[in-house]
């Protein structure tokens, strides 16, 4: 992925999901972090390096990251929610738009587990 598509899927998850209240946006020429804030301490944290092709995708609470999804060596595993230090490796990756899979599904995460 490239950092001109994520910026575009960022602008649309903002748009599209009714409890991202703001995004805070950090770039290079190579990397981007982005913060999707849900509410205080509640938080979607993205990253991408273009050059080594990392890329995570984090529902953060507090300080502590409580599911995710990464893709580390060309190879995507998940961090199951209720047990967000194990790897679970996906074979499958991800959809062409990672960031709406996912927030996607931090919206299922919320409402399930009453977190907004």
């Amino acid at each position: 992925m490239k950092i001109a598509d994520l910026l575009h899927e960022i602008e649309e998850v903002e748009q599209r999901f009714w409890f991202i209240k703001s995004a805070t946006l950090e770039q290079t020429d190579e990397v981007l972090k982005a913060r999707l804030a849900i509410k205080d301490e509640l938080f979607v944290h993205v990253f991408l390096s273009e050059s080594s092709e990392r890329f995570q995708l984090a529902l953060i609470n507090g300080r502590e990251r409580i599911y995710g999804r990464d893709r580390e060596d060309g190879e995507w595993h998940s961090h199951p929610y209720g047990n967000a230090e194990t790897h679970v490796p996906l074979p499958e990756g991800v959809s062409p738009q990672p960031l709406k899979q996912f927030v996607t599904e931090v919206e299922k995460i919320l409402l399930e587990n009453d977190l907004i």
